[in-house]
């Protein structure tokens, strides 16, 4: 069985860009033209299982003589160039796919804590999330300490003596806090714990997450990178920097390994000892496996991400200062507008614009907020980010409808508050249509 890992290990390896630019690197790395046909586009191996040429052959593989595919709970050629793309992009050593976002973040989790342990998480992150860690954790006794993450006393005196990661968002969602990553690094580091990012709201190509001292980034791939709301993943990709070794903290790493005739997973691959680790563990018990098609269509996306990122960030500022200047409109709120309490963590780790997402308030609280919704006709109402599309979205008459004004501001939105994921469209459109949707807003508040 050991053998089979060192065989995950070359796959990961193969394929290793030698391309720097990310427009290159999102066209062209981890896959050559298949020389058996000629296909440029890269094919859908929709297979479970792979077959040996003969028994010497199958004895090749699992004695690691030869790299390959052994079965697509674990690796897929298609998964793969994806996996390959996306670390490239990052800068990582190697990615993982898995089958959704949410998966993603489960997998990393279970694979650095186990019963007893403690993770330090920011607040104001992805509500799933959120219910991830304080609850179903909570069921296998993996505890979790919420804290504003910039807060850097906060986030000091979280910290435990069983506690073995700091967890935050990039970008935070609903609030859009940028956290500051260079610092929560720091801290993290000094207390030889790795830092996890979901960096999904910024994409590789907006920041990268491991020039900033992070260890670990997660993202989920459904949204900027596939960009056109066609499939579900999330990957993992692990940056190979974090000493498990010289920590103490993370024996799963740094100890023998039963189901693996004890393998020590730090002393065999080093700087990639997370990435097989959950490739070898969790893919294969979990089964979080992400679809060949999926990945197929994830790469279509992932071709034009440097070209679209560009588009919504243009889209979203223009669309921010618009909104400033309406009479309906009681607040804006975008990592680049000053108005905004982490705009000069903003400037700093991203210079190209922090993101496409916004969100505003408009004039009649509840009843305001969803007369501007349904007066829309370009934008979608529809519970999801990312997509090339402009998606909206009132909180408090979907996802916080239960709540009352006092739980829904300690949750981090607010009755008036409007999500926008900005979209690719002409600008000048996009405007156009919320034109209509705060008339809508005046009529009903009038």
């Amino acid at each position: 069985m050991q053998s089979i890992i060192v065989c995950f290990l070359k796959l990961l390896l193969m394929g290793k860009s030698s391309f720097f630019g990310p427009e290159t690197i999102s066209l062209h790395t981890g896959y050559q033209p298949d020389p058996s046909f000629g296909s440029r586009a890269v094919p859908v191996y929709q297979t479970t299982s792979y077959v040996f040429e003969t028994v010497d052959d199958a004895a090749a593989l699992f004695n690691i003589e030869k790299g390959g595919h052994i079965y697509s709970r674990m690796t897929n050629p298609t998964v793969a160039v994806l996996e390959q793309r996306i670390a490239a992009l990052e800068g990582g050593v190697g990615a993982i796919c898995t089958a959704s976002g949410m998966s993603a973040l489960f997998v990393t989790f279970v694979s650095l804590c186990s019963a007893g342990d403690h993770i330090v998480s920011a607040s104001q992150i992805y509500g799933s999330t959120a219910t991830l860690l304080k609850h179903t954790l909570k069921r296998f006794n993996i505890d979790c300490t919420f804290v504003s993450i910039n807060d850097e006393k906060a986030l000091k005196s979280a910290i435990q003596e069983n506690t073995k990661l700091i967890f935050c968002e990039s970008i935070g969602n609903p609030g859009l806090e940028v956290s500051d990553l260079p610092k929560i690094s720091k801290i993290a580091h000094q207390n030889s714990l790795p830092l996890i990012v979901d960096a999904t709201f910024s994409t590789p190509i907006l920041c990268k997450p491991f020039d900033h001292g992070v260890d670990v980034v997660v993202h989920s791939v459904t949204k900027w990178m596939g960009g056109h709301g066609v499939a579900v993943g999330g990957v993992i990709v692990d940056g190979g920097a974090f000493d498990w070794g010289s920590s103490k903290k993370h024996p799963v790493l740094t100890t023998p390994y039963e189901p693996f005739h004890g393998i020590n997973f730090w002393e065999e691959f080093g700087p990639s000892a997370l990435s097989m680790k959950i490739r070898a563990e969790s893919m294969r018990d979990f089964g979080p496996a992400m679809s060949p098609h999926s990945a197929f269509l994830l790469l279509q996306g992932i071709e034009t991400l440097s070209l679209r990122m560009n588009q919504h960030v243009k889209n979203a500022l223009k669309l921010a200062k618009w909104l400033l200047e309406q009479s309906a409109v009681m607040w804006v709120n975008h990592p680049d507008l000053p108005e905004n309490p982490t705009y000069e963590i903003a400037k700093a780790l991203f210079p190209n614009g922090a993101g496409s997402m916004l969100c505003f308030g408009v004039k009649g609280g509840r009843e305001g907020g969803a007369a501007f919704i349904n007066a829309l006709k370009l934008s979608s109402n529809l519970a999801n980010v990312g997509d090339s599309r402009t998606l909206v979205l009132h909180p408090a008459s979907t996802t916080h409808s239960r709540l009352d004004d006092e739980a829904m501001k300690a949750s981090g939105t607010s009755p008036d508050l409007i999500r926008v994921s900005v979209g690719i469209e002409s600008v000048s459109d996009i405007i156009n249509d919320f034109k209509i949707g705060l008339k809508a807003v005046e009529k009903a508040t009038s």
